[in-house]
């Protein structure tokens, strides 16, 4: 027996997934397994990963979609891919959005990917704290050569240890720049606060019950997750009309979709997202004027939040705003966010060992 580690002592196991084998056949065209009822969920960002991958000439397979079946060895068959990109799991059971599972969603014989050494294969990996060994033998079914996250690399490799962080495609939450309002400063009054109110957004959860005591903020609650149809478009119109939009992170440091949307919607953005998650354009040195993210601590006391609105909220300019605005639409549309993580995926094929 060999002597003993200190990750022994610690009782911590290597559980990271062994890259699976890739040989290059020169070719580049890509297929996206997707669930046609995410263009029905409460928020669209799901569907909008499918339609961008269509946007960058990938066919869409799966049941409604461009090739309408469900039977991974047919849909091998019919379109001969290089690149095969496969929703989360959950989506295509229906296990998410309050759904009742159905099967016509469901992708049959999955499991032949893990026999294709000559495509190269990627799943969506979003809420990467749940679930893990679920998301680890989905991953493992198809012998993934890599994960597409929203979230920092670092911050994923901690909650899913199975996935190799040097194969984590990270790419961004998105809007479609065609359904953000034209910006205007008119009529906009203070602050929003929005989403679920639960122990996984502390911050969320402190400044909810304190709300009634904290001047110009307003609260709306989450729709709830559902298939009855999206109502981005109703929550794009909502922020566009506040100065300040406050948008945690929740407990996990997650970089949330109303972050950008917030800012394509206009407004200052207060999150407790941490300092080291860059968000390109909005939150970095590419721009010459100050970032649109105020960031706060978790434990931020609502004395705090009494402190920052007000000057947040009187000092409000427009013109600083309608740049970031801009910058949300153009940079973090799903189009473009679509075409760069293709390059990418090109990249990390083409040097995949």
């Amino acid at each position: 027996m060999s002597p003993r580690t200190i990750n022994d002592v610690l009782g911590i196991v290597n559980t990271t997934i062994p890259a699976p084998s890739y040989h290059n056949n020169g070719r580049c065209e890509g297929i996206f397994l997707g669930a046609e009822c995410m263009k029905r969920h409460t928020a669209d960002a799901g569907w909008q990963l499918t339609m961008g991958f269509k946007h960058v000439g990938y066919k869409l397979c799966g049941h409604n979609l461009s090739v309408n079946k469900t039977n991974v060895l047919t849909i091998l068959e019919e379109t001969d891919p290089a690149v095969v990109v496969v929703q989360d799991k959950r989506e295509w059971e229906c296990r998410t959005a309050g759904q009742q599972r159905s099967n016509e969603y469901r992708f049959k014989n999955i499991e032949v990917l893990k026999e294709k050494s000559d495509l190269f294969k990627l799943t969506v990996l979003k809420d990467c704290h749940q679930n893990q060994e679920y998301h680890r033998k989905s991953a493992k079914e198809m012998d993934v050569h890599a994960w597409i996250t929203y979230y920092h690399p670092r911050i994923v490799k901690h909650f899913a240890p199975y996935v190799r962080e040097e194969h984590l495609m990270r790419t961004y939450h998105t809007v479609d720049r065609t359904v953000v309002p034209k910006y205007t400063p008119k009529n906009r009054r203070g602050a929003l606060l929005s989403g679920a109110v639960s122990k996984a957004y502390p911050l969320r959860k402190v400044l909810y019950q304190k709300r009634g005591l904290i001047p110009d903020l307003e609260y709306l609650p989450h729709p709830g997750y559902h298939t009855r149809g999206c109502v981005t478009p109703q929550f794009l119109s909502k922020l566009s009309s506040y100065k300040v939009a406050i948008c945690t992170s929740s407990q996990y440091g997650y970089a949330l979709r109303k972050i950008i949307e917030a800012t394509a919607a206009g407004c200052i953005v207060i999150t407790d997202l941490p300092v080291d998650d860059v968000l390109p354009y909005i939150d970095d040195n590419l721009v010459r004027i100050d970032d649109n993210l105020v960031r706060v601590s978790s434990d931020l006391s609502r004395h705090c939040v009494l402190d920052i609105l007000p000057e947040l909220i009187s000092n409000y300019d427009a013109e600083k705003q309608s740049h970031f605005s801009l910058l949300a639409c153009q940079k973090y549309d799903w189009r473009v966010m679509a075409n760069n993580l293709v390059q990418r995926i090109e990249q990390l094929r083409n040097s995949y060992s």
